[in-house]
């Protein structure tokens, strides 16, 4: 979300409406959250832990604890 040009945009105006900062990081900064749930799946992987289809994604929770990279 931090890459959407539209959001930014509107929080800019509501900030200069009513009078508070934004800070959001340049887009360069902000990239897609694949690369980190690839890594978190391979560690997973090849620490035997997988599931399977039917588990349900979860927005927020413990991940589980990784055991050194192979």
């Amino acid at each position: 979300m931090a890459c959407n040009r539209r959001l930014r945009e509107r929080l800019e105006q509501a900030a200069a409406r009513d009078r508070f900062r934004v800070h959001v990081p340049p887009p360069s900064l902000c990239t897609d959250n694949a690369a980190m749930i690839a890594a978190l799946g391979y560690h997973n992987l090849c620490a035997g832990r997988n599931v399977g289809l039917e588990q349900q994604a979860r927005a927020s929770g413990p991940e589980p604890a990784l055991t050194g990279a192979p």
